[in-house]
């Protein structure tokens, strides 16, 4: 028996803020309703007309600077998200100014969205709280039903074991820790991608966004080298359907099909068949370099964007970003990232931070910039657990997960005399299941009520939280 229940979506309008680097582009980062764009388009046509009149009396008027053009996409799919897109001629004018002081204000030095970001509208899907039992079915099975009735396009990597049977029940829980709780019971991460959840081996999952944007990169560099005007087939992203009993080859050839291109080596795709699945919208080179990640391949244009080779999996390059930050902000982050125990490279100069690292650890770092509190004197300070407030729903969940979540917002996690199991897996202590209900409790009570019943201790300094056992039972 099995059963899955849950609140559909209403389907909101989001959109991230972002500056193009050629034309300007302006994407706000807001929920808003129709209404509210309409208003939105008249104040932008005020400003257009009124820029226009400045530029004329100034004499610097050109014909090169077009009228703004709106697309509102309406009756979108239930995966994608709707969309307004404003776009401006190469010249920027004091409307787009105007606006930017108006409605973008911290914005203007947004950070950089990288490839497989959840949307506003998966998000969404992440939170609200559902109900569903399983007893004894396969992990596919669950991801199955989860997937048809969230409308949430799943990913399952070969090596994720899929059949593994168990029983799991939830009471209003959210998606994302059933999903969690799920990769957990094979050891296996889940992965947010854009519109879709993928579940692998951890080590995979970790480096797969950061090869993915390489990847995606590495075709935008090409096309911009070598002045390629149009590669529609290569940008388009659309889902891939597979069916039960598809080989690899078959997949590769149907990708390649997609983005008008040839693989010069067929003959070194492994043979192997594929369960049925339904990726969510994504580039051919994203499709591409998610199934052959998985027998540890790659590939590399030949001749773009005519032809790809396929070739063994190297270890995965990193990303190299400049971040805008003070010399106090810099220290902070810093040491935020060392107790975090990131070993990523940083080098601080006079007025920023460079980070090279995996996509998660810039979003990480983004994260930090944005998430310090001023001083009154105006020191940026990071907020420590004791101050910090936590809301948490979780119901017959590992407390290794939840302490996994919470070390990814920048907590640290000391456990004394917790030591590993000896094939390596964590302690039985952090293992345990536990439920917690709680909403807005400082980080003191927020502890006391998570580790109730556990037969652990806790101790908050700053931001690490130190783990011991009572010795009790």
């Amino acid at each position: 028996m099995s059963s899955v229940a849950g609140p559909r979506l209403n389907r909101s309008c989001r959109y991230s803020a972002e500056l193009h680097k050629k034309t300007p582009l302006l994407l706000f980062s807001k929920t808003v309703t129709s209404g509210q764009i309409a208003f939105f388009m008249r104040i932008m046509h005020c400003l257009n007309q009124f820029s226009r009149s400045i530029l004329r009396n100034a004499k610097l008027y050109s014909a090169t600077v077009r009228p703004i053009s709106i697309w509102f996409k309406r009756d979108l799919p239930a995966s994608l998200p709707a969309v307004a897109w404003v776009t401006f001629g190469k010249r920027i004018t004091p409307a787009i100014l105007l606006l930017q002081l108006l409605l973008l204000g911290d914005f203007a030095h947004a950070a950089e969205t990288f490839w497989g970001r959840p949307t506003g509208m998966t998000q969404s899907r992440l939170d609200s709280p559902i109900s569903a039992t399983w007893d004894q079915q396969s992990l596919r099975e669950m991801l199955d039903r989860l997937s048809r009735a969230q409308q949430m396009p799943i990913i399952l990597d070969r090596d994720f074991n899929a059949d593994l049977v168990a029983t799991l029940q939830f009471q209003q829980t959210p998606l994302e820790t059933i999903l969690l709780q799920i990769a957990g019971q094979s050891h296996s991460r889940m992965q947010v991608l854009g519109t879709g959840i993928w579940f692998g081996p951890t080590d995979r999952g970790n480096e797969l966004r950061t090869r993915i944007t390489l990847a995606i990169q590495a075709t935008e560099a090409l096309a911009k080298q070598r002045k390629v005007k149009g590669t529609p087939s290569l940008a388009v992203k659309q889902g891939w359907p597979w069916k039960e009993g598809v080989t690899l080859k078959q997949v590769i050839e149907q990708i390649a099909a997609q983005g008008e291109f040839r693989i010069t080596n067929p003959e070194d795709i492994p043979h192997d068949l594929w369960a049925t699945q339904s990726w969510p919208p994504m580039h051919p080179s994203a499709a591409l370099t998610i199934a052959l990640c998985q027998y540890n391949l790659t590939w590399e244009w030949s001749s773009f964007p005519d032809s790809v080779t396929i070739k063994p999996q190297q270890p995965v390059a990193q990303l190299r970003r400049e971040y805008s930050a003070t010399s106090e902000k810099q220290k902070q982050v810093v040491a935020m990232l060392e107790q975090a125990g990131k070993t990523i490279s940083i080098e601080q100069e006079a007025r920023s931070i460079v980070i090279t690292g995996l996509v998660e650890d810039h979003e990480l770092v983004q994260s930090l910039l944005s998430g310090t509190r001023a001083k009154k004197g105006g020191t940026a300070v990071p907020l420590s657990v004791k101050a910090r407030r936590f809301s948490l729903k979780a119901r017959n969940v590992s407390l290794k997960l939840v302490l996994d979540e919470l070390a990814a917002g920048g907590i640290e996690f000391q456990c004394k005399g917790l030591p590993d199991q000896p094939d390596g897996s964590p302690n039985t202590m952090l293992m345990q299941e536990i439920s917690v209900d709680v909403v807005d409790l400082p980080g003191q009570q927020f502890f006391e009520a998570l580790l109730k019943g556990t037969r652990l201790s806790f101790k908050l300094d700053g931001l690490t939280v130190e783990l011991a056992s009572t010795g009790t039972e």
